[in-house]
């Protein structure tokens, strides 16, 4: 195979077979892959700006599974969640820590995720990571609205449910 007049390695040709069949996963972790919902008087606790229902949540997925899954050289894997709904900005800063210490603390660390985009609460997550949307862009995120505005800016978006087989499936689908 030749890529502009140069022959390439079996090898070379392999990794740029992979480079372009690379698909992007972002992952919503509030109602989606941690269970803030379930903690008790969490909305109390950040209403009181507290920022322990964050650390405290439990994971709603295998979360070794899951970093497992996306160690994969075929997904880029990002991490697309929200600060808290009417928080203060130092608050909002505390709220990112914390979300960045439970994803630690969970497996999902800096050698597996390639960004971590926590934005205000109510930012259309489309339009946050900054880029085109296409149909290798999958969103997995609990609030249908969010999908829907991913879906509408050319992504394809899922809901909770079944995240570790979804992206199974796209793992063979890219294969």
């Amino acid at each position: 195979m030749c890529y502009n007049g140069i022959k390439l390695s079996a090898r070379a040709q392999k990794v740029r077979y992979l480079k372009m069949k690379k698909f992007n996963i972002y992952l919503d972790m509030d109602g989606t892959i941690a269970n803030l919902y379930n903690v008790p008087n969490w909305l109390e606790k950040l209403k009181n700006e507290d920022t322990t229902p964050y650390e405290q949540a439990e994971s709603l997925v295998d979360m070794e599974l899951l970093s497992e899954l996306l160690k994969s050289p075929l997904v880029s894997a990002n991490i697309l969640s929200w600060t808290s709904k009417g928080g203060s900005i130092k608050y909002n800063r505390k709220v990112r820590y914390s979300k960045l210490r439970w994803l630690q603390s969970h497996g999902l660390d800096m050698h597996i995720i390639d960004k971590y985009i926590i934005v205000p609460y109510g930012t259309n997550k489309a339009e946050a990571i900054g880029t085109r949307l296409n149909s290798s862009f999958y969103l997995f995120d609990d609030e249908l609205n969010n999908r829907l505005n991913w879906m509408n800016a050319g992504g394809t978006a899922y809901g909770a449910e079944k995240i570790i087989e979804k992206i199974r499936f796209l793992l063979d689908l890219y294969k």
